[in-house]
């Protein structure tokens, strides 16, 4: 299961220090926000303008990691505590 290279989460799950990544698809017009805490991933799902592309992903990643942070900065803290209470449980 975690062989899975097309998955974001396995990707994200792999990467290692960096427990937080984005990705984007052009066939879904859509970003992905995963979020790695231990053994568990997961992935927020936002809906991108439809003027996007992979060049342009690419080029404006981080600041799109940085829109999807400050724009929800309580779910993803409250993801990450969730995410760390169910390895303590």
């Amino acid at each position: 299961m975690l062989d899975n290279k097309s998955s974001y989460a396995v990707l994200t799950y792999h990467i290692g220090d960096q427990r937080e990544q984005v990705f984007f698809t052009a066939a879904k017009n859509m970003f992905y926000y995963c979020i790695r805490s231990g053994h568990y991933v997961i992935t927020l799902h936002y809906p991108a303008e439809t003027d996007w592309d992979y060049k342009k992903f690419i080029r404006y990643k981080e600041s799109v990691n940085h829109a999807i942070i400050s724009k929800n900065p309580v779910i993803i803290e409250f993801i990450k505590l969730c995410l760390g209470g169910m390895q303590r449980g």
